[in-house]
This record gives C-alpha cells, structure tokens and sequence, in this order.
C-alpha cells in the first residue's frame, strides 16, 4: 500500500513493512523490524518531496531518523537537503545506515559526515 508520507507508526503497528512512497525512480519503505526508513532507487529534485516528508513523519513519532541507504543508487543537492534536513522541528538526529561509498564521499566533501552520523 503507498501512502505517500504516511505515518511510520501505522506500519509498525501491523508489525510489517510498510511502503510509504514508490514512483519510477523511489522507493521508501518503513521497516517495522527495526525502525527505520529504508531508501531504494534515486532521489532527486523530481520525488526529495516525498523524502522529507517520510522523515519528517518518523521525525514526528519518534523523534530520531534512521535511513537506510544501501539501495540507494543516485541523490542530487535536493535529495541531500531532504535527507540531511527532515523538516523544521527542533531536535533528534538523522543516522545513516548502510551508507555507500559515493554517498560517503559526497558527505565527506560537504562536511556532513559529523551532522549525519552513519554506520557502515
């Protein structure tokens, strides 16, 4: 079921994953096993709409964002924006998960590698 930015919580209540967002290009899907978004495909000024609006909304519920990032292929400036920016609530923290090595690279050049705690 696509529920564009939908609640996480909902998804983690049936105790399954949830996909919140799918188009030609994205895939973000809500892992209820273990609390995180997971992002599939390519983001770009096209569908990082539908990006933050995903972290915004588990941003909401629970405050702290995991990203999974393994699957993703392709991110332009706005999908950074929308990944490293999830909206304008005060607190928590965004950490990545699974990051590759471009991704890496590219925070690395832009000085996020702090702000964006990841893991490999």
């Amino acid at each position: 079921m696509t529920r564009p930015g939908g609640p996480p919580a909902a998804a983690g209540d049936r105790g399954e994953d949830d996909v919140l967002h799918a188009d030609t290009h994205l895939r973000i899907t809500w892992s209820a096993a273990d609390s995180s978004l997971i992002v599939s495909g390519e983001v770009d000024v096209s569908n990082c709409a539908a990006l933050t609006a995903a972290l915004g909304a588990v941003k909401d519920v629970l405050g702290e964002v995991v990203v999974d990032t393994g699957d993703l292929r392709f991110i332009d400036l706005a999908g950074l924006r929308a990944l490293l920016m999830p909206g304008p609530a005060p607190g928590g923290a965004v950490h990545l998960r699974n990051v590759p090595p471009y991704l890496r690279r590219l925070l690395d050049m832009l000085g996020h590698l702090g702000e964006a705690r990841h893991a490999s």
